[in-house]
């Protein structure tokens, strides 16, 4: 638009020179020349004719400021240099006009032109121009080329060697200076051919230029060796081999020398792969033992097959050599495994890990012949192998240790525990009022300051080790058949939790259950002033029962059944250096009809020594004394004889208290504090050494030394 204002206007100031004359306004009175003959006269003289001829101030003050029109294009769509024209479409330009850089213009038709350079990513030139008093700039840009983009084509996706593929190179981006694929030239939208000559994946990669910058693009065609025709059947050759040799995979690779394979090779249970023309591989499982292959391969002209054998990892096998044939205890022996059969994965010598040809060496921890075992493994079998050496003793070195026991009154704290074996048969209420009501009349100082007690039932089980404990088939079971064998302290200490059982098993009877009125306390031991949740004593409520005709009440057989019991479980009825007290309450002698029970084990030596070796079988107690509160006569004759006192003898026989319960005392407070007080009055005790001992060298007691002792070897 600018070039068609300054043609036109060109044109307009043609024609006006065309008639000779072109008047510029002056200031008033004065002569207005043409600005032609002023510029004439200025140069041919070199004086400024300003004042004589009025003209450039007549140019100044009446003529038209220039304007700037500017075109700028690039010599072509890749070129980095452009063309500029420059012109005015407005007033004479006193001067030629100037562009950016300082570039020289050349005068051209109606304007001036020159040459620049522009870069790819676009230019911007500034053009000036002016007449004696005015200038006026204008300013044009050329685009960046666009950076160069392209798409390769194929006519074909796969091929044979030696057959041609047709590519076409389309640009998608900016304009190309160079274009080539495989480093080939190639024009844009034209077809080219390329052979490739070996199979596999055959990559065309075109790079596009300009003077921006670079591109690449690519496709790829499948070439496949040249179709044989099928008139040769193929051969077969089978190679297979294990991956290492103790591998239980095997490399098997399969190959023709003849026409080609055309499918995987057939062969049980394994999957091939091509690796190049007639050649296919896998990778299978071979067993230790060995293996023989038959595989078949095919074509349209034929099958054949082919075999190989996988051979067998040979067992292993190995020896073992010490450094010495005899050693003393506490030395080492130096011990090395050789491998003598096939190849090893593992092994190891009494369990520690060694390679073939390694050693360990092992210390004997005991006097005698110390056999060492070496074990040698492979996917085939494992195998031992083994050496010997003689331990022998060293010279004993005696040593001689001492240790202090207190015990009886001298003991602090002295820990005592107390069972209760009660009768619960509906006689003894009255009894058991009284031990309680004893008890709780002692006072804290009597006694011993480590003090714990438990209460269980009189009552026997039919198979003591049962998983679940059923009552002696002479214990009368009337009223609530099976529910008897919940009732709390058979063959248990009485807890909170029994009770709780005892009271929802369905048939236990109403009134037996109202028997239990106060709660009995959480834990079968306790100490003697803890009390329940109604602030009575736990002893006291340990001592309730349903008070039913139990029938028969053998009490020392019910104590040697709770003591098994627990060591059968592994568990300690009893505290460790505990003096233990066994206090039976009963107002019977006599056992039950059944033979194990008559007479209520009437044998006092046999009965307290069974107890004393249960106790101390899962417990480290210091003494065992039994104690009663029991009749002084037998009133069934046809049981056990008159006058023979089953309780009375045990008792006896330990050294405990006794107190016939027939005298009917009211007051139990004196028996009971005899009772409690008895561990202090100890006259033996176990004392358990801090170390294992060969021999006693002597004992003490209170400093005179006595040989009224016995050691068991432990």
């Amino acid at each position: 638009m600018n070039i068609h204002k300054y043609l036109v206007f060109f044109f307009v100031l043609h024609l006006l020179g065309a008639c000779g004359k072109a008047e510029f306004a002056g200031p008033s009175g004065m002569e207005t020349k043409d600005p032609e003959t002023c510029r004439s006269s200025e140069q041919a003289t070199g004086v400024t004719t300003n004042a004589g001829l009025n003209c450039a101030s007549a140019v100044v003050a009446r003529g038209v400021p220039p304007s700037c029109s500017i075109i700028l294009t690039r010599e072509n769509a890749t070129s980095t240099r452009c063309n500029v024209f420059v012109a005015s479409t407005g007033g004479a330009m006193s001067e030629d006009p100037s562009i950016t850089g300082s570039q020289a213009l050349t005068k051209k038709d109606k304007g001036w032109t020159s040459q620049v350079e522009c870069a790819p990513e676009g230019e911007t030139i500034v053009a000036k121009v002016k007449n004696i008093a005015v200038s006026a700039e204008c300013t044009a840009s050329v685009a960046e080329i666009q950076a160069p983009a392209c798409t390769l084509t194929t006519d074909l996706a796969s091929i044979e060697i030696g057959q041609p593929v047709e590519v076409i190179m389309r640009s998608t981006g900016g304009p190309a200076t160079s274009t080539t694929v495989n480093s080939s030239p190639i024009t844009i939208d034209k077809a080219e051919q390329f052979t490739p000559q070996v199979a596999g994946p055959y990559v065309m990669t075109g790079v596009i230029t300009n003077p921006r910058s670079s591109a690449n693009c690519k496709a790829t065609v499948s070439v496949k060796a040249k179709s044989v025709p099928l008139t040769v059947a193929p051969s077969c050759a089978m190679v297979a081999s294990r991956i290492n040799s103790t591998s239980l995979q095997c490399n098997i690779s399969i190959g023709s020398t003849g026409g080609p394979i055309t499918n995987p090779p057939s062969l049980a249970g394994v999957t091939f792969t091509s690796a190049g023309v007639n050649n296919w591989t896998a990778t299978s499982a071979c067993a230790a033992s060995g293996a023989t292959l038959n595989a078949s391969v095919t074509n349209a002209a034929g099958t054949r097959t082919c075999m190989a054998v996988v051979p067998a990892i040979a067992r292993p096998a190995c020896t073992l050599t010490t450094n010495v044939s005899s050693i003393d205890l506490g030395q080492d022996v130096g011990v090395t495994l050789q491998s003598t059969g096939g190849p090893m994965v593992t092994a190891d010598i009494n369990g520690r890990p060694v390679t073939v040809g390694g050693s360990v060496n092992l210390k004997p921890a005991a006097v005698g012949v110390f056999t060492m075992t070496g074990t040698i493994h492979n996917p085939s079998a494992t195998t031992t192998c083994s050496a010997t050496v003689s331990v022998k003793a060293l010279p004993p070195v005696p040593i001689t240790q001492s240790a202090k026991f207190r015990f009886g009154k001298q003991a602090a704290p002295l820990v005592a525990d107390y069972l209760f074996v009660m009768d619960n048969s509906v006689s003894m209420k009255d009894d058991l009022d009284k031990v309680a009501a004893g008890l709780s009349a002692i006072s804290r100082d009597k006694f011993p300051a480590a003090t714990q007690i438990g209460v269980m039932t009189t009552m026997a089980a039919a198979d003591p080790l049962a998983a679940s404990l059923v009552t002696h088939k002479d214990i009368n079971r009337a009223g609530y058949g099976s529910c008897i064998d919940k009732e709390p302290g058979f063959l248990s200490l009485v807890t909170k939790a029994s009770v709780q059982a005892f009271k929802s098993c369905p048939t236990v009877p109403a009134d037996y259950v109202k028997k239990y009125s106060e709660p009995v306390c959480d834990s079968g031991w306790f100490q003697p002033f803890d009390v329940n949740s109604n602030g009575k004593r736990c002893f006291t409520a340990a001592l309730q029962n349903p008070q039913h005709a139990v029938g028969c009440e053998p009490g020392l057989l019910a104590l040697e059944q709770i003591i098994k019991r627990h060591q059968q479980q592994g568990q300690s009825l009893f505290r460790d250096n505990a003096a233990v007290n066994i206090v039976f309450v009963s107002d019977e002698q006599h056992g039950c009809v059944a033979p194990e029970t008559r007479g209520n084990r009437s044998d006092p030596d046999g009965t307290l020594a069974r107890i004393e070796a249960a106790i101390k079988t899962n417990s480290r107690v210091a003494s065992v004394k039994v104690h009663g509160i029991t009749p002084s006569t037998t009133a069934t004759v046809d049981i056990i004889p008159l006058n023979v006192l089953p309780y009375k003898l045990v008792i006896d026989k330990s050294l405990g208290k006794w107190f016939n319960i027939a005298l009917g005392s009211n007051n139990y407070s004196s028996v009971m504090e005899q009772i409690i007080s008895a561990p202090a009055d100890i006259t033996s005790a176990d004392f358990f050494l801090p170390a294992r001992a060969s021999a006693i060298a002597g004992v003490e007691v209170n400093g005179v030394a006595t040989m009224n002792y016995k050691f068991d070897g432990t």
